[in-house]
């Protein structure tokens, strides 16, 4: 008897120390792993870039999946080579295969489409493309912003907007700020911020480093306002102690966790991602 315990408590701890799934039959693995266009459902908040017809390109983006194989949004902010586009509307298809592979296109409303191949990836909370068209050379990362759009479904209208909706008390407490791009048409740019967000729309921090081309300054003051919509778009301003200015617009999302921001200053091809230090001022 005390053989048969020790055996069985053997074979336990070797399941155990392979995972989970030699415990599973295969179908029920199968089902648990399997991605669908299922796997993406709400608003994604999209930002990335590279070159497009060899130009700098940037793009900010909030996209909404509904799960079926349909998407729709607006592009927050596109850059081609400093020449800017705000709010522009597209839609489009994707199809995700089972192995989380992901195919998909947009339609925007100029007329243009864009195309890209990419995978879903962390239980359909994030994915990355890649855009597919020929003289493009375009990475993008999508990360969900919420699943409100398809909660509104089985839950009504005002609870969904109470447990969903944004506004500027999304974003309070301390952030670290970090990207760069390009600016003066083509100078290299490189960013790194500490700021404070108060939850009514002001914002106070410090530039820790900026070097354009090169050339560092460290411990600029900045301070300024932002505006934080209902579906979690952001629009902010920043004056610095140096007297200029900066304008950006990304989204909010990971329950205010997380902020992207792309500036929509002419001549500017400039991205930025934040991250909550902590909500204590």
């Amino acid at each position: 008897m005390k053989r048969i315990k020790s055996f069985s408590m053997l074979t336990m701890c070797i399941l155990s120390a392979f995972g989970t799934p030699l415990l599973l039959n295969t179908e029920q693995a199968k089902a648990e792993k399997t991605c669908s266009n299922g796997s993406l459902k709400g608003a994604y908040e999209f930002q990335g870039g590279g070159y497009l017809n060899k130009k700098n390109y940037v793009l900010n983006a909030l996209i909404t999946f509904d799960g079926n194989g349909k998407v729709m949004g607006t592009i927050l902010v596109r850059n081609v080579d400093g020449n800017i586009t705000i709010n522009l509307p597209t839609q489009g298809t994707y199809k995700i295969k089972s192995d989380c592979s992901i195919t998909t296109t947009f339609t925007r409303r100029d007329g243009t489409t864009a195309n890209y191949s990419g995978v879903v990836y962390d239980d359909g909370k994030k994915l990355g493309l890649t855009e597919t068209d020929i003289t493009t050379v375009v990475n993008l990362k999508g990360e969900r912003v919420s699943s409100a759009f398809s909660t509104l479904v089985v839950l009504n209208t005002q609870q969904a907007k109470a447990e969903k909706t944004c506004s500027n008390r999304s974003l309070y407490g301390a952030y670290a700020n970090q990207g760069g791009g390009y600016v003066n048409n083509s100078d290299p740019y490189a960013l790194n911020v500490l700021s404070t967000y108060d939850g009514k729309g002001k914002a106070k921090g410090t530039i820790l480093a900026r070097s354009i081309a090169g050339k560092v300054i460290t411990n600029i003051g900045t301070q300024g306002t932002y505006q934080v919509n209902s579906d979690c778009s952001l629009t902010a301003t920043y004056t610095r102690t140096d007297g200029t200015t900066v304008n950006y617009s990304g989204v909010v999302f990971d329950n205010g966790n997380k902020f992207s921001l792309t500036e929509t200053d002419s001549g500017t091809i400039v991205n930025l991602k934040a991250e909550r230090v902590s909500t204590s001022h």
